[in-house]
């Protein structure tokens, strides 16, 4: 009888000491996971945060070298053109080729000052709304390239953005039209827009080599142009969706709520 008693007792001390064990192991695995958790969580927001910084420095960066470039044309082009006018019209004996020449130079400074002027702020958006300017980009693009491009976009203005989303937008589609171009060796893009009560959605196709962007986190491996319409994207509260065709090509899918 003392025997099983005996016996009982060791079971019953291992027993406990078997689940206090457990209960330990339990409740470190518990720790080391919710550490692990942490540190994920930790560094995703670091990612988040360098995402971020690095989408400012990109737009930063692209307003600088517009500023740069504007600047240039100024200087280079347009003030050398309005010297050398100067120059010829403060002669004491103006010939009729003179007043000629610097008539034809005027024009020139003219139109290179209306190129700069639609670079900054297209007056296409004033005179055709966001979608007759983007039906409008496409049609140049198509007598400029020998790529087939189909639109399904609606003639009326859409009247329900800020002038800043619009040209946010507007800008977006040229660098998107402009990546497929570079790059997508494509020989048709459709473009469509949809606009209903709730959202407005335009659809960027190609028949190219197809294509998606890096994960959105992994800032090193994306280009300056795909930050600064990100950058835009994120500007006007809109999403951006990249999607592989399951024939050939890039879906791009930009929406908007309204």
């Amino acid at each position: 009888m003392a025997g099983q008693q005996e016996i009982d007792i060791v079971i019953l001390v291992f027993g406990t000491l078997g689940m206090l064990i457990l209960a330990l192991a339990l409740v470190v695995f518990v720790v080391f996971y919710q550490k692990k958790r942490v540190n994920q969580q930790i560094e995703i927001v670091k990612r988040e945060n360098k995402y971020q910084h690095e989408l400012l420095n990109a737009t930063i960066e692209v307003k600088e070298k517009e500023q740069k470039r504007i600047a240039l044309e100024l200087h280079d082009d347009i003030g050398s053109a309005l010297t050398a006018i100067k120059m010829q019209l403060s002669k004491k004996d103006l010939s009729q080729a003179d007043i000629t020449n610097s008539q034809e130079q005027l024009k020139e400074v003219v139109t290179h000052v209306r190129a700069i002027s639609n670079d900054l702020l297209p007056p296409v958006l004033n005179e055709l709304g966001l979608n007759g300017a983007i039906s409008n980009l496409c049609r140049r693009l198509g007598e400029q390239t020998i790529v087939v491009f189909n639109t399904v976009i609606p003639p009326t203005k859409t009247d329900v953005f800020k002038k800043d989303e619009e040209l946010a937008i507007y800008r977006i589609v040229q660098e998107l039209l402009n990546n497929i171009l570079k790059h997508a060796e494509a020989t048709k893009i459709f473009v469509s827009v949809t606009i209903t009560p709730i959202n407005y959605c335009l659809i960027l196709e190609d028949d190219g080599k197809g294509y998606t962007p890096p994960n959105r986190l992994d800032v090193q491996s994306t280009s300056l142009g795909l930050k600064n319409i990100a950058s835009r994207v994120q500007q006007i509260d809109a999403t951006l969706n990249y999607e592989l065709v399951p024939t050939k090509g890039t879906k791009v899918t930009l929406t908007k709520t309204l």
